[in-house]
């Protein structure tokens, strides 16, 4: 019985979904919402964190979606007010990666078996 009002209320309530998950600072988040299978247009967005109050990152557009980038990691809570009731998701920002560093190591390595494989392949033709 209780999975059955778990699953009718996740396909009929209003939600708040954020994409990607987790997201990294300086990456742009999407937020979608929806009630009853329908955006929701104009709903104004909060962002708390940890430390400090809720503060207003933007208002959802005419497809329901709300874009915003995060500017410092950690872990935050989204909320919206959908029909009298407080609406919260979870967002999780990580530190931005330095890509750069694998290039780094891997792009010299991808190299150096390129010549290999490409010199046991000659030596395979003039033997």
């Amino acid at each position: 019985m209780a999975l059955l009002v778990t699953i009718l209320c996740l396909a009929g309530c209003q939600q708040l979904r954020v994409k990607p998950v987790p997201a990294e600072v300086g990456q742009e988040v999407v937020v979608d919402a929806e009630q009853n299978g329908q955006p929701l247009v104009g709903l104004a967005i909060t962002l708390s964190g940890l430390d400090g109050p809720p503060r207003a990152v933007g208002v959802t557009g005419t497809d329901g979606q709300m874009r915003f980038v995060p500017d410092a990691a950690g872990s935050f809570v989204l909320a919206a007010e959908i029909g009298g009731v407080e609406t919260l998701a979870p967002l999780a920002v990580i530190p931005e990666r330095r890509r750069w560093l694998f290039a780094l190591g891997c792009v010299p390595l991808g190299l150096a078996l390129l010549w290999r494989n490409l010199s046991r392949a000659r030596d395979r033709r003039g033997s």
